[in-house]
């Protein structure tokens, strides 16, 4: 039960990683390069607590890995990430959610049920 929690918190801290290091970049124009999105990111709080969330997700994912298989892990990590973070997009940056993103969210679901089984 444990690893399940552990496990909980990585999906949780790499989709807000992932949702901080979007919301730096939103006002970065579209056509920069490596070099200003490098300096962008550097100047910004929100991609710096996006670093740290990595990091604290990193170290819980190691814990689970060290516990799971990694057929098992990997596959609820990244489905559960995705669907958190699409969500997230589309409530704060106001990224469509379409009817084939739904029925794909709920293959997702029912991957992670058949996965962790």
């Amino acid at each position: 039960m444990k690893v399940i929690l552990v496990l909980c918190g990585a999906i949780f801290a790499n989709a807000c990683a992932n949702i901080l290091m979007k919301l730096a970049m939103v006002k970065t124009p579209k056509d920069s390069g490596l070099v200003e999105i490098a300096k962008s990111a550097a100047k910004s709080l929100p991609a710096a607590i996006g670093v740290f969330c990595f990091i604290i997700a990193l170290v819980l994912y190691l814990y689970v890995l060290a516990r799971l298989p990694l057929s098992v892990a990997y596959p609820i990590m990244t489905a559960a990430g995705f669907a958190i973070v699409a969500t997230a997009s589309q409530l704060l940056f106001s990224e469509s959610i379409t009817v084939s993103r739904i029925g794909g969210f709920a293959f997702i679901v029912c991957g992670i049920y058949l996965v962790a089984r």
